[in-house]
């Protein structure tokens, strides 16, 4: 679903990517006990979505572009990117993540760790 491809929509589906944005930020809010064993996938999810939220250059040249229109799904067209609102959903996801799972990380980690004598 966040992979790149070379074949693209026509028009971009903005509601896809709310819809997975909005899905990562319910899992960080509500799941946590979920989310701390699946952290790695998680950050891949959330990589995966910043470098979807690029633009192109205008001075970039055929190759560089279609480089940089490889990394993007099929359901962005290069065409019509992501936009600012976009860009600010996943802002907030990425603060709430950054708030909430490093106390999560600091209360598992000081769980494992053996009693004081």
């Amino acid at each position: 679903m966040l992979s790149g491809t070379t074949d693209h929509d026509n028009v971009s589906s903005f509601a896809i990517f709310r819809c997975i944005v909005s899905i990562a930020g319910s899992l960080i809010r509500l799941r946590r006990d979920i989310v701390i064993h699946m952290l790695p996938h998680l950050a891949f999810v959330l990589h995966r979505l910043l470098l979807i939220t690029r633009r192109m250059r205008l001075q970039l040249g055929a190759k560089q572009s279609k480089l940089v229109v490889g990394t993007l799904p099929s359901w962005i067209s290069p065409s019509q990117q992501l936009g600012i609102a976009e860009s600010r959903a996943l802002s907030r996801v990425l603060t709430h993540s950054l708030s909430k799972l490093s106390r999560v990380c600091i209360q598992h980690s000081t769980a494992r760790l053996p009693p004081k004598h």
